[in-house]
């Protein structure tokens, strides 16, 4: 949606009675770096005022898998948590609430280390309860 006039694809939406269920343009959150990570959270906030701009009902995110270069499970879910924690304030902000995506197992490695609706579910509870 980059280059996009946002504002008036909005308006588009709004005067054909439309409007966006969810915007799914989420960057992972699992990185080598703290760096990385953090380019990585920043996107993810650019993305939720591209959600607010449009008056989505929600940012759906697919979270990300194993960072480059480990297989570490456990440490990719905290990052990604991690990333959430800092972005809830800023949905909360916006007005649009983050939407977890839980992705089949098998894409745990490369796209999403979120796998399971009760994990997502969990999640929720524990990130914003």
């Amino acid at each position: 949606m980059q280059g996009e006039d946002l504002q008036q694809i909005a308006h588009q939406l709004a005067a054909s009675n439309m409007s966006v269920s969810g915007l799914c343009r989420s960057t992972y959150y699992t990185a080598p770096t703290l760096a990385e990570r953090k380019l990585a959270i920043d996107d993810n906030r650019r993305a939720l005022d591209d959600a607010a701009v449009l008056n989505a009902a929600c940012y759906m995110q697919v979270v990300g898998g194993l960072p480059t270069g480990t297989k570490d499970l456990y440490e990719a879910r905290e990052q990604v948590k991690q990333g959430i924690r800092q972005l809830l304030p800023h949905s909360k902000d916006v007005g649009v609430p983050i939407a977890l995506e839980p992705l089949h197992p098998m894409t745990a490695a490369d796209r999403s280390c979120l796998c399971t609706l009760r994990q997502a579910l969990d999640w929720c509870d524990e990130l914003d309860p």
